[in-house]
């Protein structure tokens, strides 16, 4: 009997299978590694992406609980710069990559109302191409994919009007994540 997904969904299942069975050893893992570092924040120069995969991985295994969500949320909300941007860390310029890190850690933790999201919804828009298309990490310098693709899934996170919604822990859109992981058609 042959089975009726595709290899790409096979291997999909696959991966959340094996993803259900190191859940709990990651579990651990990340629970040992947010306690080294005091939730998050004693390291000075912490990267957001850091702070973002592992809070998604504390989502996707149903463990956010282990998380001081406002003292996560405030260190994550000091990241908005006074021209509405987020930066990565303190003392930094603001960047639109920082929009997707920060926002959907924010949502995560149930803290994305703490930000300004029209100030940061403008700081993205201020930094698109208008003539060619595409975003930069800050206005006026030269647009790439990584920004773009970044910027549009901030704005997404902001249910900013024609974009679809993403999954702020799979970085995917809503979508393909109910088709693909909860087997749901929208």
């Amino acid at each position: 009997m042959s089975s009726t997904l595709s290899v790409p969904s096979r291997s999909c299942a696959s991966l959340i299978g094996l993803m259900l069975l190191m859940s709990k050893r990651l579990l651990i893992t990340l629970l040992d590694f947010k306690t080294r570092m005091d939730h998050f924040l004693v390291i000075f120069g912490v990267k957001l992406t850091l702070v973002f995969c592992c809070v998604g991985a504390l989502a996707i295994t149903g463990a956010l609980h282990h998380i001081d969500r406002d003292l996560l949320g405030w260190w994550l909300c000091e990241r908005q710069c006074k021209e509405g941007g987020l930066n990565g860390r303190p003392e930094k310029l603001a960047d639109v990559c920082y929009s997707w890190w920060v926002l959907s850690s924010l949502i995560m933790i149930d803290r994305v109302h703490w930000i300004d999201k029209d100030k940061l919804a403008n700081f993205i828009l201020n930094c698109q191409d208008k003539e060619n298309g595409g975003i930069s990490d800050r206005p006026d310098n030269a647009v790439d994919i990584y920004h773009t693709y970044f910027g549009v899934a901030g704005l997404s996170l902001m249910e900013y009007p024609g974009v679809k919604p993403m999954d702020p822990a799979y970085a995917l859109p809503l979508d393909v994540v109910n088709r693909i992981f909860l087997r749901k058609e929208q």
